[in-house]
């Protein structure tokens, strides 16, 4: 009996040994393959430790939400831009790190850019790594109000089309990043129903690997999954407006198509080719204010408008959108 005890321990032990051995070496090949794209793209981050994704969240899942979001203001935003006295409505930003301002000072941002030119109070609750999900998560707090003064009358959404494929992707961006699910929703009939997070996902570097392949093999450009993630989309637009128009009836939602042509961008993010035919005419009909950089600019914004990155707008895109969008829209 002890023989055959010793001999369950020995193997469990191996098991486990060998486990830790492969998901380390996992973590390391990770590691490695972010550092020469980082390098390559002149981008700093902060690699965490490996022992640390044990007891830290990372990314933006819904863990770290929860974990950052306790006081009902995202540690992570970036501080308002606050016009002294003004009696003008306020402005609140939703989006990705496009409209968060991603290597820009906070004097260089959209948001920046906007309260200087409107002499309104702009709120910039956009955040890096985050989409259409995002802004309803946010929205469905009652408290996330009570730090928005005066009453907006415009909310803006910055829109890339890369943001339709962010709604279903189990990890994103880097699995090394984030240690959970992806913050997403899912549609049960017609209910949003937020998706939980997975225990297993945080501890794992190789259940992420294979959950990585199993995304991969998901072609969105693919008709069905296209008007499937369009379906989701549209809803979560649709469910933040009427939360906004409920707390502020003559409130406008705004939703600009950031369109670029770049070269050399990070996973040819520009020709993910995502959308429906019929996507900017149902959000038309639908009520939102649909602007298309394109159309007020005269061309795409190309890499003479990017940060260091070679990705993400840098202060001259702005300084030559925000007047234009400000005329359209006259604010």
């Amino acid at each position: 009996m002890n023989k055959t005890l010793t001999k369950i321990f020995i193997i469990i032990f191996l098991f486990i040994f060998v486990y830790f051995i492969t998901d380390y070496t996992q973590y390391k090949i990770y590691k490695t393959n972010l550092k020469k794209e980082l390098k390559k793209e002149k981008m700093e981050i902060n690699i965490p430790t490996y022992h640390t994704y044990f007891y830290k969240n990372y990314g933006r899942t819904i863990s770290s939400f929860k974990e950052k979001y306790k006081d009902r203001l995202h540690k992570d935003f970036r501080p308002a831009n606050i016009i002294e006295n003004t009696k003008k409505p306020s402005i609140i930003i939703f989006g990705c790190s496009f409209a968060y301002g991603s290597f820009l000072d906070n004097n260089e941002t959209f948001a920046s850019k906007l309260s200087y030119y409107t002499k309104r109070n702009v709120y910039n609750r956009a955040l890096d790594g985050c989409g259409i999900q995002h802004m309803y998560y946010f929205l469905q707090d009652d408290n996330f109000f009570k730090h928005i003064s005066p009453a907006p009358d415009y909310v803006i959404y910055l829109y890339i089309e890369n943001q339709l494929e962010r709604l279903n992707a189990t990890i994103f961006p880097y699995s090394i990043l984030t240690n959970g699910k992806n913050l997403r929703y899912k549609l049960s009939g017609n209910k949003l129903i937020l998706d939980k997070d997975n225990f297993l996902i945080k501890k794992s570097f190789l259940l992420r690997k294979l959950i990585l392949m199993t995304d991969k093999k998901y072609n969105n450009q693919n008709q069905e999954r296209k008007n499937l993630n369009f379906k989701l989309a549209n809803k979560l637009f649709l469910e933040s407006k009427k939360i906004l128009e409920t707390k502020y009836p003559n409130i406008k939602f705004v939703i600009i198509k950031y369109d670029y042509n770049y070269f050399n961008v990070i996973d040819n993010y520009q020709e993910n080719n995502l959308e429906t035919k019929d996507m900017w005419k149902i959000l038309k009909e639908e009520g939102f204010i649909i602007i298309n950089t394109k159309d007020i600019i005269g061309k795409s914004f190309d890499n003479k408008y990017t940060t260091e990155d070679k990705y993400h707008p840098n202060e001259k895109a702005w300084d030559l959108l925000v007047p234009k969008i400000v005329e359209r829209l006259e604010l």
